[in-house]
């Protein structure tokens, strides 16, 4: 399975990825469905419209119009397979403010 990070959720949808954060931190969307593994909270597609909805009820998300909604189709939204694979296999994933990664 393709996992999700909580940016590429957010950017598609026109919110702060913090906004989505703080919803799982406020235990208002399910930690033991998107686990935080390597440093990266892995969202499955199929989790998407719950957190479109709980963005919603929050008041961080607008109605969206037919175009927009099609953004929370799992397929239009980028995957991200090789952290899924490095955090799968246990590398640790690189950290993007040490040179040389």
């Amino acid at each position: 399975m393709q996992y999700l990070t909580v940016s590429e959720v957010a950017r598609p949808l026109g919110v702060r990825p913090k906004d989505i954060s703080d919803l799982f931190y406020q235990r208002e969307l399910s930690d033991d469905t998107c686990p935080v593994v390597g440093g990266r909270r892995l969202i499955p597609p199929d989790y998407v419209p719950a957190i479109v909805k709980a963005l919603r009820k929050k008041g961080f998300l607008k109605d969206l119009s037919a175009e927009e909604q099609q953004i929370t189709e799992p397929t239009s939204l980028g995957m991200l397979p090789a952290v899924v694979e490095a955090a799968g296999a246990g590398v640790p994933l690189p950290d993007k403010n040490i040179k040389g990664n």
